[in-house]
């Protein structure tokens, strides 16, 4: 796996958000990176985290998951 793209596909919450929020504070991970889930719940939690701290991303629906677009830097 990439050191930019957080699987988080078939994870249930909280998990994917803990995930989003160690790769925030993690500077081995690198300025943009991906978080992928299929939970709308976790999407809409990672958003919400994201917005709340001015963290900007961009999110994309694809086959049967959610691609969050992440720029910490």
């Amino acid at each position: 796996m990439e050191s930019n793209i957080i699987d988080a596909r078939g994870q249930s919450c909280p998990r994917p958000l803990m995930l989003t929020k160690k790769a925030l504070k993690d500077p081995a991970v690198p300025a943009e990176f991906v978080v992928l889930t299929g939970s709308e719940n976790a999407k809409e939690n990672i958003e919400r985290l994201l917005q709340d701290n001015g963290i900007p991303f961009q999110t994309g629906k694809e086959e049967n998951h959610y691609r969050i677009t992440v720029s910490k830097g």
